[in-house]
């Protein structure tokens, strides 16, 4: 189905938008939830026979890329990711952990829809293709990409403790098994965790406030 009559698609559409309108900011937030309705439909101007966007099903929260989420949707995701770390590497109930970092359990559920019920309990599955920003160091310079691979997402995590150890004791010896390592973000391509001691000291030295420092990117 075509986006409109003039746009084949929303990508042909939106490069021909100024994006800080408030207009074309409200028709992409729309899209992001229902990706398949026509223009039409997102300006709240659809013909009789075409199906309102009120009798559409929204696309879920945990389908829904990084960037496409509000300041508050992309808080909850990152505590919902939070708590499913913790599930999969604790044997402690879904509900305990929600109530400690101050979330519903329904939350996180839709936020991740990473559990799955056995024998009664919510159980934490094993990966998921949840989209989050994270930070990594690449070529002597922090950039932030989009991870929608929860193995590489745990790869990062792992990059970025060491990093920090090594910051704090000058050990080299943890960035080794990182050398070479590489992760490939949501568009396909790869990117190499940067293992330099000089580059990752110089990164740091540029952080405003290098002992706060969150490998997800928050935008507020």
């Amino acid at each position: 189905m075509r986006f409109s009559k003039r746009f084949k698609s929303f990508e042909d559409w939106l490069s021909t938008q100024d994006r800080d309108t408030s207009y074309v900011e409200r028709i992409i937030r729309l899209h992001s939830l229902y990706p398949k309705a026509s223009l039409d439909q997102l300006r709240g101007h659809a013909k009789s026979k075409t199906k309102l966007l009120s009798k559409s099903k929204p696309m879920p929260m945990y389908a829904r890329s990084w960037n496409t989420l509000s300041p508050k949707e992309q808080s909850v995701r990152e505590r919902a990711l939070e708590v499913l770390g913790l599930a999969r590497r604790s044997s402690r109930s879904l509900t305990k952990l929600c109530r400690e970092h101050g979330i519903s359990v329904k939350a996180v559920l839709g936020a991740t829809n990473g559990f799955k019920k056995v024998n009664g309990r919510w159980r934490a599955k094993k990966m998921d293709h949840i989209s989050r920003r994270m930070a990594i160091n690449e070529n002597g310079r922090e950039i932030f990409i989009e991870i929608s691979d929860s193995r590489y997402a745990t790869t990062i995590g792992k990059y970025q403790s060491a990093i920090k150890e090594y910051l704090n004791t000058g050990n080299i010896g943890v960035l080794r098994k990182f050398k070479g390592k590489k992760v490939k973000d949501s568009q396909g391509k790869w990117h190499t965790l940067d293992t330099n001691p000089s580059a990752i000291l110089e990164i740091n030295a540029r952080r405003e406030e290098p002992e706060y420092y969150d490998i997800y990117e928050v935008r507020i």
